[in-house]
């Protein structure tokens, strides 16, 4: 049964990079992207892509960004949520001068990230996220994603915050998955 992605044609969708996957051979310009992305994922960069971040944002909202809020969709565990998100997110906010959804969301246990789980690694893990819902309830909200493919994890993010009162305008990407 496949799950079906709902993104309401007027939120805000972008991504700054096409994604190449590993099984395709790859140009040196879409090599530099995957390095990028990697780099991003694996906690590098979190300062230098929250910049670039935040002036698309700021380009693209203006001075409402003082009233939305900026929460990232959870890494597969806490550590590399951490990791990856905490500086990344606190750059954004202080540049935009948005409230950062960062500190309001817990996550416990585990999940296998996408790729793993075409791998046939099993799914025996669990990921548990925890809300601040009253943080979120009301309030005009950009999601993050490192990378969107087909959209999964976003759409039930957004779903999830929708269903706590949030206001998702949208998803900001820094890659968006292509094949050739």
């Amino acid at each position: 049964m496949a799950l079906k992605i709902e993104v309401s044609a007027d939120k805000f969708l972008y991504s700054f990079y096409k994604y190449l996957p590993t099984k395709y051979e790859a140009s040196k310009q879409e090599w530099a992207v995957r390095q990028l992305i990697w780099d991003f994922k694996n906690g590098k960069g979190g300062f230098e892509v929250g910049k670039m971040v935040a002036e698309k944002i700021i380009t693209q909202f203006g001075k409402r960004c003082k009233e939305m809020v900026f929460v990232c969709v959870p890494a597969s565990n806490n550590e590399k949520n951490t990791k990856r998100y905490e500086i990344f997110s606190q750059t954004v906010c202080r540049m935009t001068g948005m409230r950062n959804g960062f500190s309001h969301l817990s996550i416990e246990g585990n999940r296998l990230a996408v790729h793993e789980t075409k791998t046939g690694k099993s799914l025996k893990n669990t990921q548990i996220i925890s809300f601040d819902e009253t943080f979120f309830n009301g309030k005009d909200t950009l999601i993050f994603d490192d990378i969107i493919t087909q959209g999964y994890s976003f759409s039930l993010f957004s779903q999830h915050l929708e269903t706590m009162g949030a206001n998702v305008l949208g998803g900001i990407f820094l890659g968006q998955t292509i094949a050739r």
